[in-house]
């Protein structure tokens, strides 16, 4: 049975496919294990992203998934976690 980020309301966020596809793109970014990034990993503090690093890899999620995250939104990215969930937010208006 494949795992899925949830939300509160228990209604599905991300596959593991997708999930698997933003870790990619942060893991080409830097040098990092897939291992290493969890969904309570801190972007700045245990990834250490600063903010343009952060930017490059909002810019690579929204033209992989075909989705706008708008600034105000990457600015409340925390944790990977948060950023998983912005992105759904996006689908999701989609």
């Amino acid at each position: 049975m494949e795992n899925k980020l949830f939300l509160a309301s228990d209604a599905p966020l991300l596959q593991d496919k997708d999930i698997e596809k933003i870790k990619s793109i942060i893991i080409s970014k830097n040098y990092f294990e897939a291992e290493e990034i969890t969904l309570t990993s801190h972007l700045r503090n245990d990834l250490f992203l600063d903010s343009l690093d952060v930017v490059e890899i909002v810019m690579d999620v929204e033209k992989e998934f075909r989705i706008h995250i708008p600034d105000s939104a990457i600015e409340e990215m925390q944790s990977f976690a948060d950023m998983c969930q912005i992105m759904h937010q996006q689908l999701q208006e989609q």
